[in-house]
């Protein structure tokens, strides 16, 4: 044991001696190791004393990374029963001016309270919050704000009476700090009393909050008052609730119409339809028309899911008249959420009201001269083609066949996306004109738009009668396979892979292309996708070998960043995994862009579809494009046999792949392994 003591003074020395802050910081930052070598009698009796004793010295930043490890210390100290002690700490930490000090000290102290016997909570906690509320430090009082919940549930009847009451002090504090820091609490506190103090006590605070002359304190009351619409029951909460929040979306404050148009969002979801139809189309419109940029560009990204609640009529009468002002709006984010909230709704329109209103408005949008206006009207552009009357005679088929060959490269791609549903709804007649459109697409000068155009004619393989693919689609692709520009050949490979597999090789290129996108712009990840499937990237990490898909010019710091995405993506895991039911509306609250069987019914890229009358014909362009001069070829050649090769039924055509494969070799690494990987997949 006086072995593990020395860890404690030379902890004590460094503290003591150092004046360099980051050096102080590492010393604070094994306090957690030190106790597990001490044993926790000596932890209790030794470390946390001459801590204590030590506090004036800290920095604020040393204070932070004190307070923030004591969360985890109750096991350290000896259990429950010894967690008192770290209340006594962390109650002095509560009284440092520094914000972020005291704030980090009251979650950890919320930790801590959340391991200890309830009796305990009731007396210590009670006790903190009780000598906090009538403190003279205005920090105590806020921090002490955060106990509330943590303590209420373990406290006798008359102990929750009290703490209400010292609730209801603190709201009327002279500090508007405190009187924010009670709302921001509030939204806890709803989950953790009775619904009857919730209505009686919670409730009248928060109201009475929402008249307070700070704004800022009128501003963090919005978030409450969703909450409160979410926990309470409806009858009681919505004759309170909704006058205040019409109160705030009308504000004389800007910062407060602007805290309200952030939360538009749950607040739709909390109220539903009837609330919305009866009571917020005027807040809703008006926030529309806001004289402040901000609030229309925030209010204008919950159009769809705000107005989707509507009927009808009332679309017509209310909303979409706003929508026509917001359409020539003079900011390009409003203009450009605007375009998205329109398309989303044209079904809901109807085809009369769609063809004489939207057509315009979405005709603005693709020609729009910001790319991100065209580029959210391409993204949703197949619901308007369903929607609209005579869509080939319709001045919106005209301008997307001109933005085909002519507009900003990210909207010409996502664009191509959409030509199989025009296909679909025109028939046969305009056929030939969209495929041409298409195949100068594959081989035009920008990477993004010839990709887009491999997939859609995988895409169009599912719409066009399969002797067309054979007669028109294949022979054109070989024509193009066999130009004298490279990039030609490899974008005609592709394409030539996503008629037999289109699922796979959507996986596997639109992440790769996502990867070398953030690389090169470096822009957010959702902007980066542009549209691609995210259920699809993120089987393609744990599908594919990083080293085929990863660009050469690729910097390491990148591909750190897309193994951070990796991680996030795993999140949304348990929402794709249902992907059959997926809704557009689901679409819309993920923020991303969905080809699914419920609204799209053509790319049902989950389901590999093998079109094996295909196969033949493609196999043996693909071998005879395996000893092309340009490596970028072959290694498209490659990749897209590895993903074929599980749909070749034929025994022959197999053996040719293997006997072709095995004459092969090369001497790029990472060309040579996608070879490797490729044979693996050949049955023996």
């Amino acid at each position: 044991m006086s072995n593990s003591l020395e860890f404690v003074t030379v902890l004590l020395e460094d503290l003591q001696t150092n004046d360099d802050d980051r050096e102080a910081l590492e010393s604070l930052g094994a306090i957690r190791f030190i106790a597990q070598q001490i044993g926790a009698s000596n932890t209790r009796d030794i470390l946390l004393p001459t801590l204590l004793n030590l506090l004036p010295t800290f920095g604020n930043d040393a204070l932070y990374i004190f307070s923030a490890q004591l969360a985890n210390f109750v096991p350290l100290v000896g259990g429950p029963e010894h967690a008192h002690v770290l209340v006594d700490i962390l109650s002095m930490l509560l009284g440092f001016p520094e914000m972020l000090v005291h704030e980090k000290a009251a979650e950890s102290l919320t930790c801590v309270l959340a391991e200890m016997n309830s009796e305990d909570v009731s007396i210590r906690g009670f006790d903190l919050i009780k000598k906090s509320t009538t403190s003279e430090e205005f920090q105590i009082r806020i921090a002490c704000c955060r106990l509330f919940p943590a303590v209420y549930p373990c406290c006798t009847s008359n102990q929750k009476q009290e703490l209400l009451s010292f609730l209801t002090e603190l709201s009327k504090d002279n500090v508007p700090l405190v009187k924010r820091a009670v709302a921001h609490n509030l939204p806890s506190l709803f989950l953790a009393v009775e619904p009857d103090s919730a209505l009686n006590v919670l409730l009248p605070i928060l109201i009475d909050l929402t008249n307070d002359e700070s704004l800022e304190t009128r501003a963090t009351t919005v978030q409450p008052l969703v909450s409160s619409i979410i926990a309470l029951p409806a009858s009681e909460v919505i004759p309170l609730s909704i006058p205040a929040l019409k109160q705030l979306g009308s504000d004389n404050e800007w910062l407060v119409r602007l805290a309200v148009c952030k939360q538009w969002r749950r607040i739709t979801q909390a109220c539903g339809r009837e609330v919305c139809q009866t009571y917020l189309v005027n807040t809703f419109t008006n926030r529309l028309q806001d004289p402040e940029m901000e609030i229309r560009k925030q209010i204008s990204s919950s159009i769809y899911v705000f107005a989707s609640n509507l009927s009808t009529e009332v679309l017509k009468r209310s909303v979409l008249p706003a929508l026509q002002v917001l359409a020539t709006d003079p900011a390009p984010a409003v203009r450009a959420n605007t375009a998205k909230g329109i398309c989303l709704l044209t079904p809901l329109m109807g085809s009369n009201l769609a063809s004489q209103k939207i057509v315009t408005m979405v005709n603005n949008f693709l020609v729009d001269e910001d790319p991100f206006v065209s580029e959210a009207a391409a993204r949703y552009l197949h619901l308007v083609f369903a929607t609209v009357n005579n869509l080939a005679s319709s001045p919106l088929f005209e301008t997307f066949r001109n933005s085909l060959r002519s507009s900003y490269f990210h909207t010409r791609g996502l664009l191509l996306l959409q030509v199989p549903f025009a296909v679909k709804i025109l028939g046969r007649k305009q056929v030939d004109v969209l495929l041409t459109d298409v195949f100068e697409a594959l081989v035009c000068n920008t990477a993004f738009v010839r990709r887009m155009a491999a997939f859609t004619l995988g895409f169009m393989s599912r719409v066009l009668p399969q002797q067309m693919i054979m007669t028109v689609v294949i022979p054109k692709l070989i024509d193009i396979s066999n130009s004298t520009h490279y990039l030609h050949r490899q974008n005609a490979l592709l394409a030539l892979g996503s008629l037999v597999n289109l699922g796979e090789m959507f996986r596997f290129f639109s992440y790769s292309h996502s990867m070398a996108y953030i690389a090169e712009t470096k822009v957010g990840f959702k902007r980066a996708i542009l549209g691609l499937n995210l259920y699809n990237i993120s089987h393609a990490l744990n599908e594919f070998p990083k080293k085929l898909v990863v660009p050469e010019r690729l910097s390491t710091e990148s591909f750190s960043k897309m193994q951070l995405i990796h991680r996030e993506l795993q999140r949304t895991n348990n929402f794709f995994n249902n992907f059959e039911n997926i809704t557009i509306e689901d679409c819309v609250n993920y923020d991303v862009f969905l080809m699914t069987p419920a609204e799209m019914r053509i790319a049902e890229i989950h389901e590999v579809e093998q079109l094996t009358a295909l196969i033949d014909p493609i196999v043996q362009v693909l071998l005879g494009h395996l000893h092309d001069s340009v490596v970028n070829v072959r290694q498209m050649v490659a990749t897209v046999l590895y993903i074929i090769v599980p749909a070749v039924t034929s025994r022959t055509k197999l053996g040719s792949i293997k006997g072709a494969l095995s004459a092969f070799s090369s001497d790029v690494k990472t060309l040579a392994e996608i070879v490797e990987a490729v044979q693996k997949r050949i049955p023996s």
